[in-house]
């Protein structure tokens, strides 16, 4: 099965090399958490999506069909069978081996939320190497319903605060279709 989509490439923060990889890029400030006692880093630092996706413990990942953006449907309703979201999140080497809840929800075109919420627990690891310490999940969506035409935000949250947000647009068009 193939699946029409379009690629975005964008600078990634962290690559030795500056390469450039296909995904999304979120600006992170310094933020408190729910319990206000200690104040956290973390950032997202980009998040990818894909038809399917391997996320190694090292933090390597590989993706099939991805660095998709927009999905071109034939018709609405349609379901998409998988869809993965990579994302990357950096740690402050104080904040390694602390466990964070980071769970992705997702709004509609018309900002109704969707269901399921899917959360990760992060827990980066000290490395040998001085920083920036990273850490890499994945989140799939099993059927994932598409219910309406336009933008579908899926925002990552670590408590009640935003980190960031990655989008995917959904459109009609009579030439192409998800599969069957």
């Amino acid at each position: 099965m193939t699946w029409p989509f379009h690629r975005a490439r964008l600078k990634v923060r962290g690559c030795p090399d500056e390469r450039d990889l296909i995904g999304f890029i979120s600006a992170g400030a310094p933020l408190k958490t729910a319990n206000d006692d200690w104040s956290v880093s973390l950032k997202l630092d980009f998040a990818i999506f894909a038809n399917h996706a391997t996320v190694a413990a090292n933090g390597l990942f590989s993706l099939l069909e991805g660095g998709v953006t927009t999905f071109s449907i034939s018709k609405i309703p349609a379901v998409c069978p998988t869809l993965c979201l990579v994302a990357r999140f950096s740690f402050e080497a104080n904040e390694c081996e602390n466990v964070f809840p980071c769970v992705v929800k997702v709004a509609s075109p018309t900002a109704r939320h969707l269901s399921p919420d899917l959360t990760a627990e992060l827990k980066p690891r000290r490395s040998s190497f001085h920083g920036p310490y990273t850490i890499t999940t994945l989140y799939t969506y099993n059927g994932f319903e598409l219910m309406e035409v336009g933008v579908y935000r899926f925002t990552f949250f670590l408590g009640e605060v935003a980190l960031g947000e990655a989008s995917l647009e959904v459109q009609v068009s009579e030439s192409h279709s998800l599969g069957s």
